[in-house]
Formats: structure tokens, sequence, C-alpha cells
């Protein structure tokens, strides 16, 4: 259920003043492990005191909260992520490692709960092949030789499909996938006429009944390199977790395999096909993650995921990318937040605080949690928040998207409007043209959540130049857009979700 078709976060109400939206009511940082179930985190994190306490002392928690937040803190921080030691934080580098060492300490001592695979750290491997050296597609008819696909002129596959297998196997019609016919798949390809995202829909019963891939022919739309954005260039993430691989055939491939037209459901095609991936790993990169646990016995296995990239372009040659506004001072405010929540404590709906690298890559980071998101069993994210390049602009304005203009403008958009206003941004410009240009473009197709993002949409002059530096970041604008993102946290707790 969602804010639109796809998000999972409908009707949140009433959206009126921030007094009227959710009041966290604990206070002290909530120190525990990784629980099975979501109600052991309820349980464990509730401490005496934290229900029922009247509005007035949940206000004064908020107030207190907020006032911790300074700019002189924002701006030590800044400090160290944006210097030269650092190198620019590339993805991956050393620089970006040490900001990760970082990032992974202030939120130890703060009592968060690590949310990575080795503590705060969530790693994850990339290449810089694609689709591979040793990768290929081919198919055969009965008696006769192998024909080669071409990656990018007969086929393609999707960004988050990069992984390691061999399968062979006879191709067999299934439709249109509307209805999958009831035929045996185990050993063999199934081949649709569908979009992508039908395909992925009915990936799990494909796999369940034991079938080697699917090879999506030429429907309704053309297939190839350039979608979704940023593949084929850069770094590529390697999936660790096995899925159902599935081929994206252009409208070449579709004719080369299918000279005769559409076969009928259930068709067995009288030929095999043979993809094979082999990504070579270039590296690790890591992703940064603390959990704050939510208190309420149901609503705390509701997560509201905040993130930010913490990478930047590196160097080139003796010429240090420093990345201060884009994204330092994302970076520094989601410590900030860390902070408001550790004198805050425990709120209704678990938080998580998710620092991603390989974003300037093409929004790696994001993609790799979202491929494999590490959260304690029976939590799931119910919406999501990104702050990237916020420390220019003028002093009552902020980019945000969705914008009312968008599809995808619903109650968090609203309530993020309104968190913005309390903290002097009147003005809620657009920035719709960036939608598909950092990570949360990531959690709202991959996950299906409700998003806003804080952007300053590229409009600084020394964007992505050696002259972003720390002294032209005004740190007290980063102070108030981490104000407002705790007040939005703040705001959501008791929020209604329902349909």
């Amino acid at each position: 259920m969602a804010l639109d078709s796809t998000s999972a976060l409908p009707d949140v109400a009433p959206f009126g003043a921030a007094e009227s939206l959710g009041r966290g009511k604990g206070e002290g940082a909530a120190e525990m492990r990784f629980a099975p179930a979501c109600m052991l985190f309820a349980t464990i994190v509730l401490r005496p005191g934290t229900v029922g306490v009247p509005a007035s002392s949940a206000q004064d928690g908020l107030a207190r909260a907020l006032d911790s937040i300074l700019s002189r803190s924002i701006r030590s921080d800044l400090g160290f992520v944006a210097s030269d030691e650092l190198e620019g934080r590339d993805s991956p580098s050393r620089g970006l490692r040490v900001a990760a060492l970082f990032l992974a300490a202030r939120l130890e001592r703060l009592g968060f709960t690590p949310a990575g695979m080795e503590g705060f750290l969530q790693p994850y491997e990339v290449s810089e092949e694609w689709p591979g050296a040793d990768s290929r597609a081919e198919f055969c008819f009965e008696g006769e030789p192998w024909t080669t696909l071409a990656f990018g002129e007969d086929y393609s596959f999707s960004e988050d499909d990069f992984q390691s297998f061999d399968h062979a196997g006879e191709l067999i019609a299934v439709g249109d996938l509307t209805e999958i016919p009831a035929v045996d798949l185990a050993g063999r390809w199934a081949l649709a006429t569908a979009d992508g995202s039908r395909g992925r829909s009915r990936g799990n019963e494909l796999r369940e009944r034991r079938a080697l891939g699917l090879v999506l022919a030429q429907g309704e739309r053309e297939y190839g390199v350039g979608s979704p954005p940023y593949a084929g260039r850069g770094l590529h993430v390697i999936r660790e977790s096995p899925a159902l691989p599935i081929v994206l055939l252009t409208r070449s491939g579709t004719e080369k395999i299918l000279p005769g037209g559409t076969p009928s459901p259930g068709e067995l095609l009288g030929m095999r096909f043979h993809e094979r991936r082999a990504p070579r790993p270039s590296g690790r990169l890591d992703n940064v993650a603390g959990l704050w646990p939510g208190r309420h016995p149901e609503r705390a296995c509701e997560v509201l995921l905040v993130s930010v990239h913490y990478d930047h372009l590196g160097r080139k040659g003796d010429t240090v990318f420093p990345g201060a506004n884009d994204n330092g001072s994302g970076t520094c405010a989601l410590l900030a937040v860390a902070e408001a929540l550790a004198i805050l404590g425990p709120l209704e709906r678990s938080v998580l605080l998710l620092w991603v690298s390989g974003e300037e890559q093409g929004l790696r980071g994001s993609l790799a949690w979202t491929m494999a998101p590490r959260l304690p069993e029976g939590m799931h994210v119910v919406a999501a928040i990104n702050v990237d390049g916020i420390g220019r602009g003028a002093m009552d304005e902020l980019r945000a998207t969705p914008s009312p203009a968008h599809p995808a403008y619903g109650p968090l958009a609203i309530a993020a409007g309104e968190a913005a206003s309390r903290e002097g941004f009147e003005k809620l410009a657009s920035a719709d043209a960036s939608w598909t240009r950092s990570d949360h473009w990531n959690y709202h197709e991959r996950l299906g959540v409700p998003v806003v993002a804080f952007l300053e949409a590229a409009v600084s002059p020394d964007y992505h130049t050696p002259e972003d530096t720390p002294d032209k970041v005004d740190c007290d604008r980063v102070r108030r857009v981490a104000r407002t993102v705790v007040r939005l946290l703040h705001a959501l707790q008791s929020a209604r979700l329902g349909s």
C-alpha cells in the first residue's frame, strides 16, 4: 500500500502542525543487540516511564534534542570529513575507509545498534567490468551451432542483477507472465514477452518452480544498456545473495531467437539457451549503518530510513576534490541527527541511519543496500529520507523532491515541508530534476517506499570542483536541515499507517 501505487506508507495523517503529529516519549539511548523478533526489540528498549509521558515532557525532550545540534560541532566534523587527508573520499580509497571508521566510531559512542555485517560496516564487492570479460549469452537450435548474442546490442541485464552463474538449458515459452502456464520449468529457461517490472514480480514463483532464469523478449519497451540509470558506467555491485537471472532482449535479440514470431505459452522452442555471468571483483566498499530501535510493541518493526552518501570524487593527480558540500554537509548533518537521537531517546518507530558509498559512481551503495537490506527479523523500511548537498543556498530556501508536481508527492513530502518551515525554510523549491540522481531513487524504486530528499540540485558553482571546500559551507544552514530531519522523524512516530 502506498502514497502512490507502489509505496508502503499510505495515509499518514493528520499532517497539520507538528504538535498534532507523533510525539516521541522516551529519553536516553537504547543499548542492545539484534534480536530475532521485532517484539523483542520493543520489549528490550522499553524503559520505565516511557509510556504515557505527558505531551509537555515529550516536547521538552524534542527541544533538548534540537538544541544539541550545533553549528560549531558540524563545522568541526566537516573539517575532518572534507580534509585533504581524506583525499576526496573516492570509491574505493583509503580516505573513504578512514571516513567509514570515523562514522562507525561515532555511532558506537552514541549507543546505536550495529546494523552491518561487520559491526556498523556493511561491505560489498564491486567490479569495474561490465558485464565481465568471461560473460556471454548464446543460443542454438537443435542440431545447429551456437549463435552468440552481443551485449548491449542484442541483450542486457539489470544493474541489480550482476551475479556469478553459468546456466544452460531448454527454452520454454511462458506467455506474458499474467499467468504462468502449468508446465515443467525445472532446469529450463523461461521465455516471456513482458516488461521488466512484471518479470521481477514473477521471479520468486519461477525460482520456486526451479527455472534457470527468465528471458524477456521484446515486449512493451526496448531493452539495452542504460536502463536503469547509470547502467554500464563506473563501478558495478556484485550481488551476493542469489537471484533469478533475467535476460533483457532488445529488438534485434528477439528477432534472432524468435524468427517465427511469438510462441504459445507452454511451447518448447526446440532450442537451448546459455548465459554465463562472471564478474571479477575489483574492490570493496562499505556502507555504514546504525539502528536506533523503536519502543512501541508494534510500530518498532517499522523503520524510518535516513540516508546520505559520504563519498566524493577523490583526487586527480595532486588535486583533491574535497566534497565539502557534496556531500560532507549531509554526512555531518546525519552525525548531528545521531547526536540528537541519543538525547531524545527511543521513538515509537525504529530509525536506521545509513551512510552509503559509491553514490558518485552511480548510486552503488544504496543499490547494494536495497539488494540485501540488513535489518533484524520482522523489521521493514516504511519510508526514506535522503540528504545530499545542503550547505549552500538562500537562507529561506531548501530544495526537495518529490514536489507537489511530482507523481510521488504525498503525506511524507507534505510533512517534510511542514518540518522545514519550522526551521525557516519558507520556500521548499522543487528538486524534481534530480529525482533519479541521488540515493532516494533506489529506495523508492527498489523498496517500493515513499521517499523525500533534501537536495541542492547541483546549483552551486563549485559543484564537483576542487573549490567545494569547508569554508564555503554554511554550517548554520546544515544545522537547520539536521533539525528539520529530527522534527520530521519525531512527527512521523505516531502518524497513522493504514490503507
